[in-house]
């Protein structure tokens, strides 16, 4: 039976889509108790009703198409309205029911943000507004432990969640809970040290933490010793690259970061050809650091730990001939390292002894 043929319906005609004047060139087919369902939705959102029937009609197209945009929308819109705690602790499950159907679903993370922001207050307006819910005094069952380990529970099942990484760090970042986040980091590397969606994360981890005596040596010893399980790790090369030129370190103790760089120059026995396309990576971004020519031409690394360094110039043609050589032991890359010693050709000219 069709719902807008059951008695708690009779009071709502369902609107139909509104198509474009004339026929349709394609007409998309609905499954029939989905377009009913949504004539339903259409007729109660035209009216804006904002009651428990709405709700749960809102559930069931959302089991239909998880994916609506607007009914996800219109369904906080009725929450907010009924202001009822225990309403907001019930989409806890509600949400389980929907991530079992498509975890990776915009629209249910989304959703769970405002959910989280309603259960989680994090600020003073957000614990007046929690204060406002009828039934306040109802003891939340959810906690911030709860959240954090929920999205464990994701990553046990696909530990590249970009959903569930984008609202850890959402979460950590709202409730500066930053304690256990580097060794969660430790832990997901080391189940798979290719995990680009834990290196990114550890990234953002020490950027929001900033730097502390020695860290940076650390940090470096620990994707060192990542690559010891395999140099063709581009996910570490991206990490060690933005740690020192993107990440705060870049304002570090400049004897720390000098000495880092310089057991990054070293030559590697057996480090292939991903190992020297790093070492040259590295060596042309000194050069561009040390001559001024990067972050608005500020010179950031003046110490003279750095003195111990080749030259900007003789960094970058150190950078070249390692492209150079590159170009024929990676072949099927030949296009990008071409480009990339034109461009350095240009910029060695400029650069100082």
């Amino acid at each position: 039976m069709l719902l807008s043929a059951q008695p708690e319906w009779a009071d709502v005609t369902p609107t139909p889509q509104l198509e474009a004047p004339g026929e349709p060139v394609v007409r998309i087919r609905y499954d029939e108790d989905y377009e009913d369902a949504m004539g339903l939705l259409r007729s109660l959102m035209a009216k804006q009703e904002l009651s428990d029937r709405a709700l749960h009609l809102t559930s069931v197209v959302i089991f239909m198409n998880s994916a609506h945009l607007t009914v996800w929308e219109y369904r906080r819109c009725i929450l907010r309205a009924l202001n009822s705690k225990a309403r907001w602790l019930a989409e806890l499950e509600f949400m389980h029911e929907v991530n079992e159907l498509n975890t990776k679903n915009y629209q249910l993370w989304n959703h769970r943000r405002a959910v989280v922001e309603v259960l989680l207050p994090s600020d003073t307006e957000e614990r007046r507004r929690a204060s406002l819910l009828k039934g306040e005094t109802l003891e939340s069952e959810h906690t911030l432990d709860k959240e954090l380990e929920h999205i464990e529970e994701v990553f046990e099942s696909d530990a590249k969640h970009y959903h569930a990484w984008a609202h850890r760090q959402w979460v950590t970042e709202r409730h500066g809970c930053w304690k256990r986040e580097l060794a969660l980091t430790e832990e997901m590397i080391e189940r798979d040290p290719h995990n680009n969606s834990a290196w990114n994360y550890r990234f953002y981890v020490i950027q929001s933490c900033g730097v502390s005596s020695g860290s940076l040596q650390a940090h470096v010893a620990h994707a060192i010793g990542a690559l010891e399980r395999g140099l063709d790790n581009e996910a570490v090369y991206a990490f060690l690259l933005g740690l020192l030129f993107r990440g705060p370190h870049r304002k570090a103790p400049q004897e720390d970061v000098a000495a880092v760089i310089q057991g990054l120059l070293t030559e590697r026995q057996g480090g292939g050809a991903r190992w020297v396309s790093f070492q040259a990576t590295l060596s042309y971004s000194l050069a561009l650091r040390l001559a001024g020519l990067e972050d608005g031409n500020l010179m950031l690394w003046t110490s003279p730990a750095f003195s111990s360094l080749p030259c900007p110039k003789a960094l970058a043609q150190s950078a070249v001939k390692k492209w150079e050589w590159l170009k024929m032991a990676d072949g099927v890359r030949k296009g990008a390292y071409e480009l990339k010693i034109k461009i350095a050709l240009s910029t060695i000219r400029t650069l100082p002894e």
